[in-house]
């Protein structure tokens, strides 16, 4: 550094001391300028305010205490009804489950015991109270058996897995399932709450198309993939995935390596997928492809969803039936993957694009092969995944799980009987799969469907009067073997490659 380099740095130092000392002169003076203040004034004023603090304290613990005491009381209702009737003895069981808590809660209150958590509680416990009066309201009207079906459907789902569980010594909380006629999704937060049912919700679709059906056990793999504990958490970390993820600031910030990271959020919608298509096979990618024909849903089926400033953790309809089909081909079940991806396509005729958003309100468009491909790359690590919380098995080799040979032929078979009007003598699941695939065949024949998968439930295989005479198969030329052409309903062929 020559000298006039060093003279001009050092004006630069004087120049910052004199502002500094300028700046602290003028505080000084503004502070001597004040007239002190009396010190009573001073305790005054803490105290005025230490009062106002209470007084909004006091009208918190008010309007908490008003609230848990109506819900005690609502419960308490509640419960009188549904102990009137013998056939509401499981949500009187559920209502009896909730009620020490709300009590103990408004004991709390009172007590003026400090607890951050206790709005927050009540919050919870009101939305579940929310739930059973729906409940109980819809078991008054005429959608009680559709209910008892969903509700039936959620405890044979889930019985391979409790039972993998008891045997295995892995800590899981069985709770009994309680249906509720709902359009959307039940809120996420009461999976965490220790509250003594799951909720189910069951499409009104569900009274007219066995497509629908399939659909409860989604809701099951969700109940387990929050029920047991750190299942979420090792699924993640193990495919080094985030658990949530926050939108891109634009959408040239959208790459590869995001798009991936973005299946972390999804996981639990993917993991459900999978658990109901190892139940229903073919069957539950109709249910999706039903849901799809929704206008409403058709137009959002390639739109990822943002929630506030993060990436859903709902995964678009497109990408969850693109992985179901990935699915499908795992478990041998190619020919049928091959013609929903080619009804599907037909669907959708003209989308070449996904649509990913980014906080400042533009849209990265993505398009749809590159998707398709990476959810093949990820769906095969999701399938492969063994659970360390599951003792090291993947979800399909637990026993009970895994739409395979035999359980398709046993769908074949109950496909054959339910052409024929009868209720088929195979596992009610199964037949609930026939009938759905039944019901894409031959829509018209969807409301009987569901009806015999609904008499399947009950284990009711008695021949009504009400029912058409069955009629025998007409004659042809075909063989035996060649009887069970129908889309999706094809026995399995050591020459087609189908298994």
């Amino acid at each position: 550094m020559d000298s006039s380099d060093l003279f001009d740095n050092l004006w630069i130092i004087v120049w910052l001391v004199l502002t500094i000392f300028s700046f602290f002169s003028k505080k000084k003076k503004e502070a001597s300028a004040e007239p002190a203040r009396d010190p009573q004034e001073v305790l005054e004023e803490i105290r005025r305010r230490l009062l106002e603090a209470s007084g909004e304290r006091e009208a918190r613990d008010t309007r908490l205490r008003t609230r848990a005491v109506m819900l005690v009381r609502s419960l308490e209702t509640f419960a009188e009804h549904a102990r009137s009737d013998r056939r509401l003895a499981s949500i009187a069981a559920a209502i009896d489950g909730i009620l020490p808590r709300a009590r103990a809660l408004v004991a709390s209150i009172e007590a003026e015991r400090e607890d951050p958590a206790a709005e927050y509680t009540l919050e919870k416990l009101e939305r579940a109270a929310s739930f059973i009066e729906t409940i109980l309201r819809q078991r008054s009207a005429d959608e009680t058996p559709e209910l008892r079906a969903g509700e039936r459907v959620a405890e044979l789902a889930a019985a391979p897995f409790v039972e993998f569980c008891r045997v295995q010594g892995i800590a899981y909380d069985a709770r009994p399932f309680l249906a509720v006629r709902h359009a959307g999704r039940v809120d996420r937060s009461l999976h965490h709450e220790e509250l003594p049912f799951s909720l189910v919700p069951v499409s009104a679709d569900a009274r007219n198309d066995p497509r629908a059906m399939p659909m409860v056990a989604r809701e099951v793999g969700e109940t387990i993939f929050f029920g047991v504990p750190g299942l979420g958490r090792t699924l993640a970390s193990g495919l080094s995935l985030p658990e949530a993820l926050a939108l891109p600031s634009t959408a040239h910030e959208v790459r590869p390596a995001y798009l991936r990271a973005a299946f972390g959020p999804y996981l639990p919608d993917l993991f459900a997928d999978l658990y109901a298509t190892s139940l229903f096979g073919p069957a539950y990618a109709e249910a999706l492809f039903a849901l799809a024909e929704h206008p409403g849903v058709r137009r959002a089926a390639h739109r990822m969803q943002s929630y506030e400033r993060w990436i859903s953790p709902h995964p678009p309809l497109a990408l969850r039936f693109a992985f179901v089909l990935e699915v499908l081909e795992a478990l041998g079940r190619v020919s049928e993957a091959k013609r929903l991806r080619a009804r599907w396509d037909r669907l959708f005729e003209g989308v070449t694009h996904y649509l990913f958003p980014a906080i400042d309100g533009s849209a990265a468009k993505i398009p749809v092969e590159f998707v398709q491909k990476t959810v093949a790359a990820m769906a095969s690590r999701i399938i492969e995944f063994h659970h360390p919380t599951l003792e090291g098995f993947r979800i399909l080799d637990i026993p009970g799980l895994g739409y395979l040979h035999a359980e398709h032929s046993a769908v074949v078979r109950s496909t054959k009987a339910l052409l024929e009007e009868r209720v088929p003598h195979e596992r009610p699941l199964l037949v609930i799969a026939a009938a759905a695939l039944l019901a894409q065949e031959k829509p018209a024949l969807s409301p009987h469907l569901a009806e015999l998968a609904r008499r399947a439930l009950r284990g009711d295989h008695r021949v009504t009067a009400t029912a058409p005479k069955a009629r025998r198969p007409a004659q042809s030329s075909r063989s035996a073997g060649d009887d069970d052409n129908l889309p999706f309903i094809h026995e399995y062929s050591p020459f087609d490659g189908s298994f």
